[in-house]
């Protein structure tokens, strides 16, 4: 059974949310007008389908990627406000744990989404090679107390 046209525009306009506004799957196909269920069957029924979407999810990346050093170079002001017994305090200025936790959120997601591109993962033993997963790895460490001239 052919799909109509209007379907295949909407699959268009939600991939174009994903890439160009850094929207999740599930806002953009709210924001069109298609269910998440019709989406998933056109790119069920053809792999160009499924690499427009793929695409799109790297870009919208890349997106949440450039906006994490928008929000570290751009300072937000707000307000904080403490009480206690002596009264209530207002405190005016740049809200950095608030930032930080945008900051975070979006590396974790990043970390989640694309995990050999942004994630954390650091191979420091294998030189990248591929172990066994019974191979043993050994870690030296030497502690090293100094000596206190005093003495």
């Amino acid at each position: 059974m052919a799909r109509q046209k209007k379907t295949y525009d909407k699959f268009k306009q939600v991939i174009k949310l994903i890439e160009n506004e850094g929207l999740s799957l599930r806002k953009a196909c709210v924001i069109v007008k298609m269910g998440r269920d019709v989406f998933d069957s056109i790119c069920d029924e053809d792999e160009k389908y499924q690499i427009q979407y793929a695409r799109a999810r790297e870009k919208r990346a890349d997106l949440i990627f450039e906006e994490i050093l928008q929000i570290a170079d751009t300072p937000e002001e707000g307000i904080t406000t403490t009480e206690n017994e002596r009264g209530v305090f207002v405190t005016k200025g740049d809200m950095t744990a608030h930032r930080r936790l945008k900051i975070e959120a979006r590396k974790w997601m990043l970390g989640k989404m694309q995990p050999k591109k942004y994630g954390d993962k650091l191979d420091v033993t294998t030189d990248g090679e591929k172990l066994p997963s019974s191979t043993p790895t050994a870690i030296n460490v030497t502690i090293v107390q100094p000596i206190d001239e005093d003495e």
